[in-house]
């Protein structure tokens, strides 16, 4: 969760966007780790409030050795007790580590907030050493531009051909790329449309129960199908590896 939207009043373990947005990634991190004979650190890169990494300490923690968050924003830095980890802590930092190895490197919703995408990337992989997967999400289709992304930042949406582009320029080895939250591309459409936000403000908000739970399901329809949609999504993925 970007940490200006961290006091929206969303529950992230809840709330359907998260939940559906976690399936994709909680396969391959089992898929990855299937291959792995020992324990492997995730480090979350633009990691704002930890959602996406917390959720895999919740899962994979017995498979985990440690977790590194690097985010700019972050007021406290350091290492935080973590005793279902086994290093036993997580880290925040400001900044890349100096060697990243061993690892699963997450960029979700990153790469759009800075002015070079392939600059910041670039640096992800130079960092990097043996055995290196990259998990990297990004918001789809300049035509859903509207004022969120504003709020947050951004500087551009993608297309799947153009974030594989910039993944394979700096030497990521593209194991699968598709989109996701394609049921709900329609709805999005209309809606920032029909129904655009006013400036300054992010249209994530908790969700009543019922439609809540409908939409959970909807999105684990979606999350199932998700690897094979090259058609359209709000959100495009790129799974791979770290050519070093």
């Amino acid at each position: 969760m970007d940490l200006k939207e961290a006091g929206c009043g969303v529950d992230a373990r809840t709330h359907w966007y998260y939940r559906t947005k976690r399936r994709p990634l909680d396969r391959y991190v089992a898929e990855t780790l299937a291959t792995h004979d020992r324990g492997i650190d995730i480090v979350d890169v633009g990691a704002g409030s930890g959602v996406f990494s917390g959720g895999l300490i919740e899962r994979f923690h017995h498979r985990l050795n440690r977790v590194v968050r690097v985010d700019l924003h972050y007021e406290e830095v350091g290492e935080f007790p973590e005793p279902r980890l086994a290093g036993g802590v997580i880290e925040h930092r400001r900044a890349l580590p100096d060697a990243i190895d061993h690892s699963i490197v997450l960029l979700m919703d990153v790469l759009e907030h800075v002015p070079d995408d392939r600059a910041l990337l670039s640096s992800v992989v130079k960092a990097c050493r043996r055995d290196s997967h990259v998990f990297i999400t990004v918001p789809a289709f300049d035509f859903l531009w509207s004022a969120k992304d504003v709020y947050l930042g951004h500087y551009r949406r993608y297309t799947l051909g153009s974030i594989c582009s910039v993944a394979a320029d700096c030497r990521v080895r593209i194991t699968r790329a598709y989109y996701m939250f394609g049921v709900f591309l329609p709805a999005a459409f209309a809606a920032r449309r029909l129904r655009p936000q006013a400036d300054g403000e992010s249209d994530l908000q908790p969700a009543p129960a019922w439609p809540n739970a409908l939409l959970v399901g909807a999105g684990a329809c979606d999350a199932a199908l998700s690897r094979w949609n090259r058609l359209g999504g709000i959100t495009a993925v790129v799974e791979g590896t770290i050519d070093v």
